[in-house]
């Protein structure tokens, strides 16, 4: 880039956008001075086109985030992983909130997860893990 383009830009903007650019280059020095040269070299040959090499996904997994409907439904969602993906493996988290248990003598109702625990296809193997909690569990009452 010529700096003929900035001709008619005024000094105080044409310095704060090379003091921009400067900060930008030496975070980036920064942050690859952080690697090593192998890391440093990886980067480079993406930078330049070199060809991706495969991943191997036979131990490979994904978190699942079944609940946003923007991907589609809980099965739709579960059959991309493994048909698209190409995946064995998904890790979902389960939120136990006020929605599940609003009081410590009512029944949870994870109804919704059971959606999600149907969808998952077989030769998929799934790891729950159950997150967060109600808001009366804070009490010491309970």
């Amino acid at each position: 880039m010529s700096l003929h383009m900035f001709k008619s830009t005024p000094k105080f903007l044409l310095a704060g956008f090379l003091k921009n650019i400067r900060i930008t280059f030496a975070v980036a020095l920064v942050a690859l001075s952080a690697c090593n040269s192998s890391a440093i070299k990886d980067a480079i040959d993406i930078i330049d086109g070199v060809p991706r090499k495969d991943i191997d996904v036979s131990k490979t997994g994904v978190n699942a985030f079944a609940s946003d409907n923007r991907f589609g439904t809980p099965e739709q969602q579960m059959l991309e992983v493994r048909d698209t993906l190409k995946l064995s493996f998904v890790r979902i988290l389960f939120a136990w909130t006020d929605a599940v248990q609003s009081t410590p003598t009512g029944n949870p109702n994870f109804g919704f997860y059971d959606e999600v625990l149907d969808a998952i296809p077989e030769g998929v193997d799934a790891l729950i893990v159950i997150t967060g909690l109600p808001s009366w569990m804070s009490s010491s009452a309970n």
